[in-house]
């Protein structure tokens, strides 16, 4: 896995925070972070929105919402048990 890795302030305490990026994963790209003064850790999650967050979110950007295909819903089916384990 190749990427970017660089030091920045940490967004909680002020001090020396490393962040490694990685737009080269897939499906989705990575990004991780610890600070090295006050133990702050981050990284990307992979998880489902719940359906009444998927309604909320889906009138704020406006989209109208389709009923999945069979081809979508096999493609859904085989990701989840890649990636939501």
């Amino acid at each position: 896995m190749s990427g970017i890795s660089y030091v920045l302030d940490c967004g909680r305490c002020g001090g020396e925070s490393t962040l490694y990026s990685s737009t080269e994963t897939k499906p989705f790209e990575y990004n991780s972070g610890d600070c090295l003064k006050c133990g702050f850790s981050y990284f990307t999650k992979a998880s489902l929105l719940n359906k009444k967050e998927l309604v909320k979110l889906r009138k704020q950007m406006s989209f109208k919402s389709k009923k999945l295909t069979n081809e979508e819903k096999n493609n859904c089916g085989e990701f989840d048990n890649l990636y939501l384990k």
